[in-house]
């Protein structure tokens, strides 16, 4: 957290003979206390200095030594750490600064709650104080510490994953960081747009503003920012998959974090490059520099980060074909995992143990394994999805009172003109037609009752049949969700059976009846009814009309077509109808000639223009 001091105060009152101390001696301890406090190295020294400022304050009320006391109180517990009793004081001085109308300080102390309540992911009230800075910084023009909240907020509502407000807030902090030329805050707030953009997978633009964060670093001699962003970068690559040039950014920033002895930096590093590693089939290496880096993590108490590196390292063991340590590492990391309570982790490992277990030939095992990576991976699609529900109703229910509130400016101000209209008729109209007019008003007003009556009525109407559209459609989505899963899935199990038993090359007469199990499983069509009947629902024409104008469609190509009415891609096609990718281009391209398209015609774009006018997907 940005501190502030005050210097240069002119000093109200000598020293009394009883030994009253000067500000320019309570600013010597403030100075001293916050000393301590840097990097957050000695908060139990700087807490005895806040209890010396809060004595003097108690014995000649100064207002200096009691909001810093206050402030160095609750950052040195946030260092401590004691994250509760760090909001507790930071509030005690927001309040003392708020009743004596410093609003420096005030600005201050509201930017560190915001961080405080961010940590505990308090995110709503996390930005309500930073908002607040803002308003008083702006107020006092004070655009240098406007760069510093903006950045800091957009961070909070990346963390809330509001990726649109978060990169609003860091367009406006580069705007003021480029206005000012400060080039630290503006390639803070560069990097901060290039995590969004990672975030939501825009891997081409995230690239772009790392690389332009990193000039500006090193013409600016920025060298720990720029580090701070080349191994982000390394982290785009990583995800592009281009693991030689991800793996070629780590060695410097090894060298550079072992000299300043960051133990936590070099750690981050050896666990990406052992990644790299093994996805570069080296390994070797892999182990040699996952070892040095679940050294550090074990000693620093970094439990996900031990869990990570330590099922790297029972993969390398496992491509090594040294079997025995690749379970003591994979056994490790289950642990670890269970542990952290980390159902991406338990997943990862599931799968490690079960290609382990395979390759021992303990095929019992490997399925309980895999069946245990299965069964996490369903959960965490299930939560997934129940979350995009929750924000899409969210999202929904903020659109409907934004509607709700629209429609009632517009009958204000229509009511409004209304009675403005009644007045000057009132004004100019003659005694004598009083009565008629009278007699209009109440007949238009009860048109207008009934008016509104009317739409009110047609617009529940409307709503109901779209929430009902619109669950259809989602469990729509679901079973053909739940289709693709399975398939995949039986799929994946049948290969591993199929290769297993080729791999034994005998007679294995359970093996074989599990593959011909699976083989009938994935012909039933219960499902594929169950999803018939509520594309139906949604969809009552689609069939008919494709019936009715192309004769000779078998029932799996009236299904590839419900499917590419749906917007599913290829991938997903094939999970769903169980066949291969190149199966669903055959299958594409016999429908082609069967709908008789031209070679320039979009099949996607012919299935979705089917009778648009009676439904949507």
């Amino acid at each position: 957290m940005k501190l502030k001091y005050y210097l240069g105060l002119i000093l109200l009152f000598p020293i009394v003979a009883f030994g009253q101390l000067s500000d320019k001696q309570i600013l010597q301890k403030v100075d001293s206390a916050w000393s301590y406090l840097d990097y957050g190295l000695e908060p139990e020294k700087a807490r005895a200095l806040a209890d010396e400022l809060n004595a003097i304050y108690e014995k000649n009320g100064s207002y200096i030594a009691r909001i810093n006391a206050l402030q160095i109180t609750g950052e040195s517990y946030y260092y401590s750490p004691h994250i509760d009793s760090a909001l507790y004081w930071y509030e005690k001085a927001k309040v003392f600064s708020k009743a004596n109308d410093d609003l420096n300080e005030l600005a201050h102390t509201a930017v560190s709650l915001g961080s405080i309540l961010s940590e505990m992911s308090r995110y709503e009230e996390a930005c309500a104080e930073f908002d607040e800075s803002i308003k008083i910084r702006e107020s006092l023009n004070d655009t240098d510490n406007l760069v510093f909240i903006y950045i800091k907020k957009a961070w909070t509502n990346n963390m809330a994953d509001k990726h649109d407000l978060a990169m609003e807030d860091y367009l406006i902090a580069e705007g003021y960081a480029r206005e000012l030329n400060d080039t630290m805050d503006w390639a803070n707030a560069l990097n901060g747009m290039a995590i969004v953009q990672k975030k939501q997978n825009n891997l081409e633009k995230a690239e772009a503003l790392f690389l332009q964060a990193i000039d500006l670093q090193e013409a600016s001699g920025d060298i720990f920012g720029k580090t701070a962003s080349e191994g982000n970068l390394a982290m785009v690559y990583k995800s592009m998959g281009q693991y030689e040039r991800a793996y070629s950014i780590y060695p410097p920033l090894v060298d550079l974090y072992t000299e300043e002895g960051f133990d936590l930096g070099v750690m981050s590093c050896c666990i990406n490059m052992a990644i790299c590693s093994n996805f570069l089939g080296e390994y070797r290496r892999a182990i040699n520099e996952g070892k040095k880096g679940e050294s550090i993590a074990v000693n620093n108490s970094q439990v996900e980060s031990a869990c990570d590196i330590s099922n790297e390292i029972a993969k390398a063991y496992l491509q090594l074909n040294i079997l025995d340590s690749a379970m003591i590492w994979a056994e490790k990391a289950a642990l670890l995992a269970e542990n952290n309570f980390s159902l991406e982790k338990e997943m990862a490992n599931a799968l490690t143990l079960s290609e382990i277990h395979s390759a021992q030939g303990n095929h019992r095992l490997a399925l309980e394994e895999y069946k245990r990576y299965a069964a996490v991976k369903d959960s965490i699609f299930e939560s997934e999805k129940s979350k995009q529900v929750l924000d899409l109703q969210a999202k929904y229910e903020t659109a409907k009172s934004e509607r709700q509130i629209a429609i009632l400016e517009a009958d204000a101000q229509l009511k409004e003109q209304t009675q403005f209209t009644l007045l000057l008729g009132l004004i100019f109209v003659s005694l004598g037609a009083f009565a008629i007019i009278n007699r209009e008003t109440k007949r238009r007003k009860k048109a207008q009752e009934l008016h509104e009556s009317e739409i009110k009525r047609a617009r529940l109407e409307q709503e109901k049949l779209q929430n009902e559209l619109e669950f259809k459609n989602r469990e729509l989505v679901s079973k053909a969700l739940h289709i693709a899963q399975k398939n995949e899935m039986l799929h994946e199990i049948q290969e591993r059976l199929q290769q297993h038993q080729n791999e034994r090359k005998s007679d294995n007469t359970e093996v074989d009846q599990v593959i011909r199990t699976l083989n009938f499983d994935q012909k039933m069509s219960d499902h594929w009814d169950q999803f018939t009947q509520t594309f139906t629902e949604t969809n009552p024409s689609f069939f008919r009309v494709l019936n009715e104008q192309y004769e000779g469609l078998t029932k799996n190509e009236l299904r590839l077509c419900a499917l590419i009415k749906m917007n599913l891609g290829n991938k997903d096609i094939a999970n769903m109808l169980n066949i291969s990718d190149d199966g669903v281009k055959k299958a594409r391209y016999r429908l082609r000639k069967k709908l008789d398209l031209q070679t320039n015609e979009s099949l996607d774009e012919f299935i979705l223009r089917i009778d648009s006018r009676a439904f949507s997907v």
